[in-house]
């Protein structure tokens, strides 16, 4: 066997390369699909009892989250859904409820056995740069939602009730094996 053929079966196995690009806006939508689905999870374990046929108004001015919109509109479902006829002045309203999140947001981990991407040269004058050679990769994104809805009397500012806090997560973990790509994820988009 000659001496290029050997470098070439010796270089075989780790010949490879796997590039996820999700999209090139601010927030991917892998993002954003995990932090609604998280945020969807919580929202789904609320239940609110003792506001059917009552006006309630939703206060949102302690939701602090990226995606508060989509957060909002879930909770108008909540108490749609509980019997509540939603106002959108307080003041025509015979209850407040208060939406307010301990989190809504994402963590991200990653490792690598192998070498990372890299450049060679001189930057202003050419540069080559080298891909990331793995032999094994992981990209974790794990993301969580912890939310709540109280409910008082407008008047008299007297406790109605409590979904108390609610938390939902969802994940999406890629993975690489010597060039090899597998991801798992609970994502139904994904499933």
């Amino acid at each position: 066997m000659n001496t290029s053929l050997r470098a070439i079966v010796l270089l075989l196995p780790f010949v490879g390369c796997t590039s996820i690009e999700e999209t090139l806006p601010d927030r991917t939508a892998t993002e954003q699909s995990l932090l609604s689905t998280a945020a969807q999870r919580s929202l789904d374990q609320m239940t609110l009892k003792g506001i059917s046929d009552r006006t309630v108004f939703l206060e949102t001015e302690n939701l602090e989250a990226f995606d508060a919109g989509y957060v909002i509109a879930g909770a108008h479902h909540i108490l749609l859904k509980s019997g509540a006829r939603v106002v959108s002045d307080a003041s025509d309203a015979d209850m407040i409820a208060e939406l307010r999140s301990g989190a809504l947001s994402m963590d991200k981990r990653g490792t690598l056995i192998g070498f990372p991407e890299t450049g060679l040269g001189l930057p202003t004058v050419f540069e080559i740069k080298l891909p990331q050679l793995a032999l094994f990769s992981s990209n974790k994104l794990d993301s969580l939602a912890k939310l709540a809805l109280t409910v008082r009397d407008r008047a008299s500012g007297r406790f109605i009730g409590t979904t108390n806090v609610q938390m939902g997560r969802a994940y999406v973990y890629d993975y690489s094996v010597m060039g090899v790509p597998f991801r798992f994820s609970d994502l139904p988009e994904y499933e």
